[in-house]
């Protein structure tokens, strides 16, 4: 094993060189400086992540350094490669996947063969491992990795509808009671205990918090104290969230602002208020939820790892010792935000709708936000302004509902056209075969617009995905794409004022593929139209 080791060493001395002092350590996504070899240049027994919400996730390298010399040297490349370019709950599922897959050709088993036992595996983990994959062929295609034969490659880069789990919303869909939205009484009573002062003051914020605005768990981890602003001139006040899901590098480079009840407003003061705060640190850059201890995670007695830390020096406040991330070890985890929930079930009263105990989760709040926005008529770009998400693709459960809920539905979307036709395509799945259209209509004066050339059903917004849709095939109406023109002109500006331009920009393309129609109306050449005949 020895011999092994230090042979990989040489080969790879020169590529260590590139990486930070002693070829030991990898920047990571946010900045972190992680050590992924030892002296000998095998990996770390255990490869310590951090993340910007105070957390760690171990690496276990056990099967790694039983790879040969050629095949370390590419995991290590893809190991950086996703380092880099992920944060840690993605690495954390992709190095599953190689371990897995280190683990199975430390056996014996030839690539090919493990590729073929990977497409039929029985397992809750097979999509993420299968698309993982995916990724990491191509790093062996690259490296030229003679073992890996061109056709098992095309193969099973060419699986598709593997994952095989329940639908995620189904919870929604069927308004369950224990996990889905709840209904307007348990609203009135989880309200009424956000000011029962009987309850922790950190507890009642929260749940105030989820009840308002649906937020993530991870978005009330990432919350500063500097997030809550009072307006002098304007008297209002506002929370700034820090969005994610944003593809962006960093935390916190994204924000939406979310105005205050003064209830919420003055629970934030009080909450800051009774905070007692450490030495040396910018109050306004700590945690609005702050841990009361610094993280330190090799103390005797942790759970959370302390036996990990036994082969370093390196404590787990070294990675937080740069000035940006000092505010970060007093971070409080998604997992703890969770825990503020469900760790006080026991206080409130029972639920009027199940007389059992109150099921608490920070998605049952979002599922919640979601549902009454729909009922009071929001449409789906607002709906997807209010939850945080870059278009109108994510939020579409939201316009699904039991055929109980229909009539009230209907009522509250009648005087929202576009919302309208919106859920109209959600509930009449099964309505035609193959296609939910045989004619798309434009909201507006509802002129047929064209056709639909999917074979399957689609749950898309008619005439704004129908424009940006290559499924999509155009007539030559036009007066009718004109009208459909206006409409989105129209709304493009309406949702200037409410949203963020990363949902608006999804108008953009339909009004560009709507240009592109009228152009092809008018017998111009139009590069990606699709004229397919149905």
């Amino acid at each position: 094993m020895n011999g092994l080791q230090t042979q990989w060493a040489l080969a790879a001395n020169d590529e260590l060189s590139d990486l930070w002092p002693g070829g030991a350590f990898v920047k990571s996504r946010l900045g972190y400086e992680i050590e992924l070899f030892d002296d000998h240049g095998g990996f770390r027994s255990v490869i310590k992540l951090p993340d910007d919400t105070g957390e760690f996730i171990y690496l276990k390298s056990q099967y790694l350094n039983l790879l040969d010399t050629e095949l370390r040297e590419v995991v290590r490349s893809y190991l950086r490669y996703i380092l880099e370019r992920y944060h840690t709950s993605t690495v954390r599922i992709k190095y599953k996947f190689l371990d897995f897959f280190a683990c199975e050709i430390s056996k014996g088993v030839h690539i090919n063969d493990f590729l073929g036992g990977l497409s039929v595996l029985e397992t809750k983990e097979k999509a993420a491992f299968i698309s993982a994959c995916k990724e990491f062929l191509n790093f062996l295609l690259l490296c030229g990795y003679e073992d890996l034969s061109l056709e098992s490659y095309e193969e099973f880069h060419k699986l598709r509808n593997y994952s095989g789990k329940v639908n995620s919303y189904l919870a929604l869909f069927v308004m369950d009671e224990a996990r889905g939205p709840f209904t307007r009484e348990e609203i009135s009573v989880l309200s009424d205990q956000v000011n029962n002062q009987q309850l922790p003051l950190e507890f009642r914020l929260l749940l105030d918090l989820c009840l308002c605005f649906g937020l993530r768990p991870i978005q009330v981890s990432l919350l500063k104290r500097k997030d809550f602003i009072k307006d002098g001139k304007s008297g209002l006040k506002y929370l700034n969230v820090p969005r994610v899901k944003q593809n962006s590098r960093n935390r916190r480079v994204q924000f939406s602002s979310r105005i205050l009840t003064e209830r919420t407003a003055s629970l934030i003061q009080a909450h800051m208020v009774s905070t007692k705060l450490p030495d040396g640190i910018n109050p306004a850059e700590l945690p609005l939820f702050i841990s009361s201890n610094p993280i330190h995670l090799e103390r005797d007695g942790n759970s959370l790892g302390s036996h990990y830390w036994e082969d370093t020096e390196r404590l787990s406040s070294d990675y937080f010792s740069d000035e940006s991330k000092r505010a970060v070890l007093y971070q409080k985890s998604s997992a703890r935000i969770n825990y503020i929930l469900w760790g006080n079930e026991h206080r409130l009263p029972f639920s009027p709708r199940t007389g059992k105990q109150f099921n608490l989760c920070a998605y049952r709040f979002r599922y919640t936000v979601g549902t009454q926005a729909v009922m009071s008529g929001c449409s789906p770009e607002e709906l997807a302004d209010l939850l945080d998400h870059n278009d109108t693709n994510s939020i579409k459960h939201y316009f699904r509902f039991t055929h109980e809920m229909w009539e009230i539905l209907e009522n509250a979307t009648l005087s929202r056209i576009e919302q309208k036709q919106f859920t109209a395509a959600w509930m009449r799945e099964g309505d035609l075969v193959n296609n939910i259209y045989s004619h798309v209509c434009e909201p507006r004066n509802f002129n047929v617009i064209g056709k639909c050339a999917a074979q399957s059903v689609c749950f898309e917004e008619p005439a704004v995905a129908c424009y940006s849709c290559d499924r999509f095939c155009p007539n030559k109406d036009v007066a009718a794409h004109e009208s459909a023109l206006e409409g989105l002109v129209e709304r493009k500006d309406q949702l200037l004022t409410v949203s963020t331009a990363n949902v608006v920009s999804v108008i953009d393309q339909a009004i560009a593929g709507c240009r592109a129609a009228i152009a092809y109306s008018d017998g111009q050449d139009v590069v990606l139209i699709n004229v397919k005949e149905i």
